[in-house]
């Protein structure tokens, strides 16, 4: 039998004269009823030794800065977007949706695209919170505010990489980064610009498998048309368009990915989070930098893509 200990609670409530109570509010302590009739105790309360157990929360683990994880497993999701809720709710939802994809592995990083007005700061204890210890280690997390995503009223899209059963990079992997194709006549369309950026990216891969390509445009006026683009140029890939402004002061378009068989056969590869500084001199980007490098990534040697938004 659990221990009981007996607290009581008296609670002093303000009342004009004439107004009748309850026989429920007139019983109390002798101590209570010794004051008058301008004030009635309420009811007591008993708190036992369990309820103060669970009472007791545990807060949420803090994402890991860097997240490590096997070359040759890796696989790459983009979570489906959708317009209903808050934040919160499209980021659960969007977690669910990755690790139905991934058939529940392990995911090591997570890039997250917000356009929301909401507060991305609660996006990675919302990972954080949903992961938790079910699926393994946390990931590491970037949180990039952008323009806009693909569809209306969504507020988050999610890229994930995750450490799959098989071995399916056995030779590799390239991470190849995104070369900016801008027109220098304001009236060139943005499709133009962004089948180039897709041709450069093409011929990088030199015919190598895509596992993930991302393309930033200037403008998604026309997403129906400019999605299907990169989906039927890189077949089986994890694809995604995002608008990275929004509003841009020139017409632009990139594209970077992800692609098998390539140079990088190291056994594992470091995902490293975003990191956030303050202030506009050119000492910042230096001290951002030092840190980054010094607390971070110290144990990995060789820095694959850095980007600076």
């Amino acid at each position: 039998m659990s221990q009981i200990t007996r607290a009581t609670l008296t609670i002093y409530v303000y009342e004009p004269y004439g107004k009748r109570t309850s026989k429920q509010e007139r019983r109390g302590s002798s101590v209570c009823r010794g004051l008058g009739r301008r004030f009635s105790p309420c009811t007591e309360a008993i708190v036992t030794q369990q309820d103060k157990n669970t009472q007791t929360l545990n807060l949420p683990k803090d994402p890991p800065l860097v997240a490590v994880g096997e070359t040759s497993r890796l696989v790459f999701h983009v979570s489906p977007l959708s317009g209903q809720g808050l934040l919160s709710d499209q980021t659960r939802a969007a977690l669910r949706a990755i690790l139905k994809l991934n058939g529940g592995a392990q995911i090591v990083h997570i890039r997250a695209f917000s356009a929301g007005n909401g507060d991305v700061r609660r996006i990675p204890q919302i990972v954080a919170d949903v992961l938790g210890d079910k699926h393994g280690p946390l990931p590491s997390i970037s949180v990039l505010q952008v323009g806009a995503l693909t569809m209306h009223d969504a507020q988050i899209e999610l890229e994930a990489a995750s450490v799959g059963k098989k071995e399916v990079n056995k030779a590799g992997l390239t991470f190849h980064a995104a070369e900016t194709a801008v027109a220098t006549d304001p009236t060139t369309p943005l499709k133009s610009l962004l089948q180039k950026s897709v041709d450069q990216l093409a011929a990088k891969m030199n015919g190598k498998q895509a596992l993930s390509v991302t393309c930033f445009v200037s403008d998604l006026d026309d997403a129906a048309a400019l999605t299907p683009m990169i989906a039927s140029r890189f077949p089986g890939a994890a694809t995604n368009l995002v608008q990275p402004r929004r509003l841009a002061w020139q017409t632009e378009a990139s594209c970077e990915g992800v692609s098998r068989d390539g140079g990088l056969k190291a056994e594992r590869i470091a995902f490293s989070g975003s990191q956030v500084a303050f202030g506009d001199t050119e000492k910042t980007p230096r001290w951002l930098f030092n840190g980054w490098i010094g607390h971070s990534v110290t144990p990995v040697r060789r820095v694959l893509r850095m980007r600076t938004w």
